[in-house]
């Protein structure tokens, strides 16, 4: 994996294994508090996205991710039957760094072209070093095989394969491409949250935004009435990761609030950090970050 240098730092920065255990462990205390009769996750996945070494509860560092698990393992995750879900969680002031959900196409390397003059855009473009698609279990987890990590789609050295993204989902294939040479097609995903405990920032402009929801709150336009608490949290976030969403909106539950596919989003958690459910239509996708820093 190649570093990027900003400001004489090399990114990707790594965590270590005593720091991951560490934060494991607190993010499940954070899910207790969450759920305090669910009992442990199934599962917790730590990640800093390379932009820090550090993930202590209230150390100060802004970055990092808690993942557990997928599927129907709490009453009321899941909203469509269609829809996979999975809990993240965030210490306080802790920056899931925005980024955006394109559709994404595996097609050959002869037949890129054609896309490129219909407007899509080759995926290095839009993820700087960009090597392959892993295989997923059923849970959301890379599958393991013998070697390591199961690759599905490699574009790296003399693979037959390529990769082209659009923000439109309902874009049209080019009319020079046969059907055979489009291996699989990667809708752009939409996520909904439903915050569960402590509350958040949401970076993201309100025409990329649908209220499902709320119990108290009458439009997305409420919402951007931001509490003089959470102010902080705000300049903090711009500081250390790059956010061009324009719009900043204050969640917290009970309510609902749905992302378009193709929206740039960010979250920052408040003082007590910050439990949300998230529903999704599809698995993950291949999600192009703001933060050049980030290596995918």
């Amino acid at each position: 994996m190649k570093a990027t240098s900003v400001s004489n730092i090399q990114y990707p920065l790594k965590l270590s294994a005593a720091t991951k255990r560490a934060a494991m462990s607190q993010y499940q205390q954070l899910y207790g508090q969450a759920y305090p009769q669910a009992g442990p996750p199934p599962r917790v996945d730590v990640t800093s996205f390379g932009l820090s070494q550090y993930m202590r509860r209230g150390n100060g560092y802004p970055t990092g991710l808690i993942d557990i698990g997928r599927g129907k393992w709490t009453t009321d995750l899941c909203y469509e039957d269609d829809y996979t879900s999975m809990v993240l969680g965030l210490f306080p002031g802790q920056l899931l760094p925005e980024h955006s959900h394109w559709r994404s196409i595996v097609t050959l390397k002869k037949s890129v072209q054609p896309f490129l003059d219909a407007g899509f855009v080759d995926i290095r473009d839009n993820i700087p070093h960009f090597k392959c698609i892993y295989e997923y279990n059923s849970d959301g987890t890379v599958k393991m095989g013998p070697d390591g990590p199961v690759i599905k789609y490699s574009i790296e050295g003399d693979s037959i394969y390529a990769i082209v993204q659009t923000l439109d989902n309902g874009k049209k294939i080019p009319q020079r491409v046969q059907r055979f040479e489009i291996v699989e097609d990667f809708r752009g995903k939409t996520e909904t949250f439903r915050p569960v405990l402590g509350d958040a920032i949401l970076f993201c402009n309100i025409d990329g935004l649908e209220l499902l929801d709320h119990s108290s709150q009458n439009s997305l336009d409420d919402l951007l009435r931001i509490p003089k608490h959470m102010m902080r949290y705000v300049d903090r976030a711009k500081e250390y990761s790059q956010i061009l969403a324009r719009d900043t909106l204050y969640l917290t539950g009970p309510m609902r609030i749905r992302v378009l596919p193709g929206a740039l989003h960010a979250l920052v958690a408040g003082p007590y950090g910050f439990v949300v459910e998230e529903t999704s239509d599809i698995g993950d996708t291949l999600d192009v970050f703001t933060d050049k820093r980030i290596v995918k």
